[in-house]
This record gives C-alpha cells, sequence and structure tokens, in this order.
C-alpha cells in the first residue's frame, strides 16, 4: 500500500494510473453490455477501452522523459479531451450498433475531432517544450554564472588584507607585491 501512495505523488504515473482505471472501467462496461444485449454484439463497444488502454501505456513508458520535460497542463487537458471524444464516439456507435439503427452518418466527426485534438496536443507539446528547453538553458547559464562569481568572491575573502582586489590592474603599485 506504501509503494501505491508513493506512486501516486508521481503526476505522469498517476495519469498512467487514471487512464487504467477508465480502460478497466470501460471493459468492464463493455462486457456487461455484450452480455445484458440480448444476443446482440458491437465491435465498438468490444474495443472502446483501447483509447486508455494506449493513452495508459503512452503515459507508464514515456513518464521519464516527461519527468524532465513536462507536457503543459493545457496541451495535455488538449490530449485528454481527444481520447475522451474518441472513447465517447465509439460507445456511442456502440449503443447505436447493438440497438439495431447502425452507426449514424455523423460519428466520424467524433473520431476526427478526437484525432484532431490529439494532434493538437502533440504539436502544443513539441512547441512548448522547445520553449521551456530554451529557457531552461538560459537560466542555466545564469546560474552557471552566478556560480562563478560566488566562486571568485569567496577567493578573494582568503586572500590577505593588503592584497589588491584585482591584481592585474595595479600590480606594480601594490605594497602587497612589492613585499614578495
Amino acid at each position: 500500500m506504501e509503494s501505491l501512495k508513493r506512486l501516486l505523488k508521481d503526476a505522469v504515473l498517476k495519469t498512467a494510473f487514471v487512464y487504467f482505471l477508465v480502460t478497466l472501467l470501460l471493459a468492464l462496461t463493455g462486457v456487461v453490455y455484450t452480455v445484458l444485449g440480448y444476443g446482440q454484439h458491437s465491435d465498438y463497444m468490444s474495443f472502446m477501452f483501447v483509447p486508455s488502454l494506449v493513452s495508459a501505456a503512452f503515459f507508464a513508458l514515456v513518464g521519464g522523459a516527461m519527468r524532465k520535460n513536462p507536457i503543459d497542463s493545457s496541451a495535455l487537458f488538449i490530449g485528454h479531451f481527444g481520447i475522451a471524444a474518441i472513447t465517447v464516439g465509439m460507445l456511442l456507435s456502440g449503443i447505436f450498433d447493438i440497438a439495431g439503427y447502425g452507426v449514424p452518418d455523423y460519428m466520424p466527426a467524433y473520431y476526427a475531432a478526437g484525432a484532431g485534438l490529439c494532434m493538437v496536443c502533440l504539436i502544443l507539446t513539441v512547441i512548448l517544450t522547445g520553449r521551456k528547453r530554451k529557457k531552461s538553458a538560459e537560466t542555466a547559464d545564469a546560474e552557471e554564472i552566478e556560480e562563478f562569481n560566488a566562486a571568485v568572491v569567496e577567493t578573494t575573502e582568503d586572500m590577505p588584507e593588503n592584497a589588491p582586489k584585482n591584481p592585474a590592474d595595479d600590480m606594480a603599485d601594490s605594497a602587497f607585491w612589492k613585499e614578495q
């Protein structure tokens, strides 16, 4: 139980875990609908768990890379909406198919909207991650400069009191250098 709590503190693995639970719920819904569907069967209903399963696998496998460069939350929400649109399209297609009405002509719009939202998520992720990398590189450069300046200050604090702060500027005039 402790390992599950530790696992759920990691945002990426928590997202994968939630997608896995949704996958189980959708698979159970498909089984129950098939059993109670008076002998009717729909492939849409049987496989509506696949989009969330693919998402769970994506978050579980790519989790390490996402920890270093996390996906922007707005792009992530758009991706979640895309997966939800595909899943709802499969659910409604399954319901219409089992009811005997056939799949309506407008149902592919769900799949197109879901795929489009997932593509927007990927494009935003590439753009925003590139900006974060550039910004983090600039921040890293600034941090390295600050560390160097702090080291120089520490070094000059250890010097004797009569030593000049910048020996190159006034080396000839310094009493410290004449004594040496």
